[in-house]
């Protein structure tokens, strides 16, 4: 499955790159890949997502590539590529080393340490989970009846939790992971995908935030703002994105 891995492996890589994304776009895009790297060799949509090992496999890689993106903008700028980093330039800035382009050249030692850690923190993962390979399908054998509604507690619990001590907002968060999980469904039984929803709920607040930071910056002036060069450039990758699929489509079932 080189081919799953090493995509698996290239977008982990590059979405831990990107400031704040972290772990679940670069999973859900690892899937999504797979999906059509596995229809177009084996011409079985459906495998990816019945728990076929293509499916497993991918977000699996993705979400450990993830790790190494994520050092990429934490030590060159200073900035957290995930939660684990985040923590890491904590831990830096206690010890009075503040991340950032100077660290490769006033500290670079340090630099070598923490990838050395990166390496022996994955081999000692490789080995306990050899270990414990046996064991942990075993997890499959509790009846659906009892996991199903444990997961279902403990995702309100998670909703109600991160509100702090705001009971209405709480609650309110409550109800919204209801919606949505009904929604989910639906989108589900209709053939849709689920994954870009989700990527719209994670990265939805960031790109407003940061929308509303550039125009600012650009004076508050939205021609000056959608004509620059780079804003240009990426507004001809986002259409492009979603063109491409749509264009592609047509072409196969033109040829068939």
């Amino acid at each position: 499955m080189w081919k799953i891995i090493l995509s698996s492996l290239g977008i982990g890589t590059l979405i831990g790159a990107i400031p704040g994304t972290g772990a679940s776009i670069a999973v859900f895009m690892a899937h999504d890949t797979a999906k059509n790297i596995t229809s177009a060799s084996k011409g079985k949509l459906e495998m990816v997502g019945t728990g076929s090992l293509e499916g497993v496999i991918a977000p699996e890689v993705a979400n450990n590539a993830v790790t190494g993106g994520a050092l990429i903008p934490a030590l060159s700028l200073g900035i957290p590529g995930d939660s684990a980093t985040a923590v890491l330039i904590g831990a830096l800035m206690i010890k009075g080393v503040n991340p950032g382009f100077q660290l490769f050249q006033q500290n670079m030692s340090l630099v070598y340490a923490i990838f050395i850690t990166m390496f022996v923190a994955n081999v000692f993962m490789f080995v306990f989970q050899m270990g414990g390979v046996r064991l942990y399908p075993k997890v499959l054998k509790v009846p659906q009846t009892i996991l199903m509604p444990m997961v279902l507690m403990l995702s309100f619990i998670g909703a109600y939790a991160i509100a702090g001590q705001a009971t209405a907002v709480g609650i309110f968060n409550m109800g919204v992971a209801l919606v949505m999980g009904f929604v989910g469904y639906f989108c589900k039984k209709g053939g849709y995908p689920v994954s870009p929803l989700v990527l719209g709920l994670i990265l939805g607040s960031m790109f407003e935030e940061n929308f509303r930071r550039a125009v600012k910056l650009a004076g508050g002036n939205y021609a000056t703002f959608f004509t620059k060069p780079i804003c240009l450039v990426f507004i001809a990758f986002a259409v492009f994105s979603i063109a491409f699929p749509i264009i592609k489509k047509r072409i196969k079932k033109e040829k068939r």
